[in-house]
């Protein structure tokens, strides 16, 4: 007869993998509207995987093991975790100089980050790639359609519009529609995450319907999305592929690709403004601000010899180092540095690596390091290869931590290594 704690045991597990199945599926809303506001994005998944995580570690609890099921990767993983530890430290010392408050908001972020990693892992060691990407793909089919709505309303088409404005009041964070495909994000530029994501998720689609299905939502965020973000994101995988792949007939599809695009990009109207860009990139006012933030970490590490702000401190010391060492006069053509710095709203760091060095200094970096070189190294294919690379640039100037699809890639690329290598020993 099975025993009452037993049966408990595996009603949390079943509860937990549902959490898990569902949060896959909802990997589209990284803005939902209403989830509290810590000052992170509000990705739905975020919530779902750290409840999966804490139920997994509470039903080890209940078995005397204080400590997470064992996953494929622990061994790459674990110097992430003691980033998150580092970052604990940090936290208490605020107490004593800083905003005590925003190191807790920060300090969640990296635990969320971590809950990412380790339930990208698990879900490897359970049910393999395969059916991961499936679930990804099948929950993003909804985003497909509605991406079908914003394309015609990008187009001009004033029902679809109606349609898209009702959607940004009611689901999507409060942000004003650019014009520009978003789906469920608050800005076009976010779509490249997902992106990538779709793109990582394509070798192991089996389904010729969901592998039609994910190449149609990439030409669509491709198309319609008009992002500088998102082109770069496809040119450089594509790029990296080309120059990593052996296999003559794939580059021979990617040249084909590639200037199929690139007659596109100059000919159809719909992508005038990334042409436009394109073209006047090196006075593009967005572009320049965005890289002045990030010239801005640099200046704060230097600053503070290394030893960073501690973390979540960014927003009480980047105004000055900003104006100290920036002369934004020269390309702030509409105001909106001058009116950055006007505000009281918490800066955040605008790239998650750097923001990490300002947060816990050269040592908390290091460590950080230490951790992508040992994910590199766990790169299997060419493939794996291109995807990360990509991931890492994005990083280098994102800045919403939480946004869940770069750090599952990150996640699956570890595991499938590690699972595979303990398939291969069980068989021996």
């Amino acid at each position: 007869m099975v025993k009452r704690s037993t049966l408990g045991l595996i009603r949390i597990r079943s509860f937990t993998h549902s959490l898990i199945f569902l949060a896959f599926l909802l990997l589209p809303f990284s803005h939902f509207r209403w989830l509290p506001n810590l000052g992170l994005t509000r990705p739905i998944t975020a919530v779902l995987l750290v409840f999966a995580l804490l139920l997994l570690f509470l039903s080890k609890i209940s078995s005397n093991r204080w400590a997470l099921p064992a996953v494929p990767g622990w061994n790459v993983l674990r110097w992430f975790f003691l980033v998150v530890i580092f970052g604990g430290i940090s936290t208490l010392t605020t107490i004593f100089y800083g905003g005590f408050w925003q190191a807790c908001v920060r300090l969640l972020g990296y635990i969320i980050v971590f809950s990412f990693l380790y339930m990208a892992m698990y879900v490897i060691s359970h049910w393999g790639m395969g059916w991961v990407a499936r679930i990804i793909v099948i929950g993003y089919i909804p985003a497909m359609l509605y991406g079908l709505i914003e394309a015609l309303a990008v187009a001009g088409w004033m029902y679809a519009e109606t349609i898209v404005y009702i959607i940004r009041e009611y689901v999507v964070v409060v942000n004003g529609w650019a014009g520009r495909l978003s789906l469920f994000t608050t800005e076009p530029s976010f779509l490249a995450f997902q992106l990538l994501l779709l793109i990582f998720c394509l070798p192991f689609l089996r389904q010729r319907t969901l592998r039609l299905s994910a190449c149609f939502l990439i030409m669509l965020i491709a198309v319609f999305s008009q992002s500088l973000t998102v082109v770069f994101t496809l040119a450089l995988y594509l790029g990296l592929r080309f120059f990593m792949s052996g296999n003559i007939a794939y580059k021979a599809l990617v040249l084909s690709v590639g200037g199929l695009s690139g007659i596109l990009v100059a000919k159809l109207p719909i992508l005038y403004p990334i042409a436009y860009r394109l073209e006047n990139i090196s006075r593009d006012v967005s572009l320049q601000i965005r890289l002045s933030y990030v010239y801005n970490l640099f200046y704060s590490l230097f600053d503070t010899w290394g030893a960073g702000f501690g973390i979540g401190q960014y927003g009480l010391f980047w105004k000055d180092v900003y104006l100290q060492n920036i002369d934004y006069s020269s390309f702030d053509k509409f105001g909106e540095v001058a009116n950055t710095l006007a505000s009281t709203a918490y800066m955040k760091p605008w790239s998650l690596i750097l923001g990490i060095g300002v947060d816990l200094g050269i040592i908390g970096l290091f460590v950080f390091l230490i951790f992508l070189y040992k994910t590199w190294k766990s790169c299997i294919t060419s493939h794996d290869k291109a995807v990360f690379i990509v991931a890492i640039i994005l990083l280098m100037g994102a800045y919403p931590i939480v946004t869940p699809h770069i750090w599952l890639i990150i996640g699956f690329i570890i595991a499938k290594k590690y699972a595979s290598l303990t398939h291969q020993l069980s068989q021996k």
